[in-house]
């Protein structure tokens, strides 16, 4: 199943950015050069760089093209700029588009401004030389699959603002070992820490109601982990093939847990109310369990 559900989502995907791009390229005017960089005019006062032709190493994006404001790097404007190493947008960026720096596999740092308020679906993808990142409080906004592929990504924080990780955000980060999640986080979503076999601490914050299918497939360094009161359902394969998951506790007694022996391991211990969901799950797949408490 979790095969399938990635094959569809790549084409699923692939559908979204072409729509997406047709969608934020309509109503521009032709696009422009100005040195290195490729741009349109969203607005008469607003500047969206849409490509680059530099050589790559150090870039400086400037705030200004051709006397117009720079405020958004638009879909797949850097796209596969395997030159660059580090970069450094202007303060009057306040979006990052779909795409923007997919492929910038050698990129080791990026700055990103106090204003940019939303960082778009695969805006980092395969940036494996990517190393930390520092997201603004500002942002709110966090789309699908955005650090996809991040294998040099050891740590992160996420900003008080968002409130949900979206699906695949953080798949295949395989170098991260530590993140940091903000108290008013309501969701995690399918895959979002898919295949972060670094991993081995993550402290899910009490506003949780649910954790998506596969979310933390695969984190074989993960040794315990605590479900929050308020979460109310564990979807398919949530913690498969977490070979070092030795407890897992679940507060609440009435959980959802996705019924299947995929979705914790078998050699993980529940920890869980002695009248639960948490401990039917485990006499039916013949998990360890242990009352809350004793």
């Amino acid at each position: 199943m979790r095969l399938f559900k990635i094959s569809k989502l790549n084409t699923f995907f692939i559908g979204i950015m072409m729509m997406a791009i047709l969608l934020c390229n309509s109503g521009q005017v032709l696009a422009a050069q100005d040195g290195d960089y490729i741009y349109t005019l969203t607005t008469p006062d607003d500047a969206q760089i849409t490509g680059y032709t530099g050589v790559g190493g150090v870039v400086t994006i400037p705030s200004t093209l051709a006397g117009v404001a720079v405020t958004s790097i638009g879909n797949n404007a850097f796209y596969q700029c395997t030159g660059i190493t580090s970069i450094s947008l202007p303060q009057g960026v306040t979006n990052i588009c779909i795409g923007a720096f997919t492929g910038c596999s050698n990129l080791t740092s990026i700055s990103i401004p106090s204003g940019v308020t939303s960082i778009g679906l695969l805006a980092f993808d395969g940036c494996a030389g990517l190393t930390s990142i520092s997201i603004p409080p500002g942002v709110t906004s966090i789309g699908d699959e955005a650090f996809v592929g991040c294998a040099g990504l050891t740590s992160i924080s996420i900003p008080p603002g968002v409130t949900s990780i979206n699906d695949y955000t953080f798949l295949g980060c395989t170098g991260l070992t530590s993140v940091s999640l903000p108290s008013g986080l309501t969701s995690i979503g399918d895959s979002a820490f898919d295949s972060c076999s670094g991993l081995t601490s993550i402290s899910i914050p009490q506003a949780i109601t649910s954790i998506g299918d596969y979310t933390f497939w695969g984190c074989t360094g993960l040794t315990s982990l605590s479900i929050p009161q308020g979460v109310t359902s564990i979807g398919e394969g949530a913690f498969s093939c977490c070979q070092g998951l030795t407890t897992l506790i679940i507060n609440s007694a009435t959980t959802t847990i996705y019924d299947s022996a995929d979705t914790i391991p078998a050699a993980t211990k529940i920890i869980g109310g002695d009248l639960s969901t948490a401990r039917n799950y485990a006499t039916e797949y013949n998990r360890p369990f242990e009352v809350i408490g004793q």
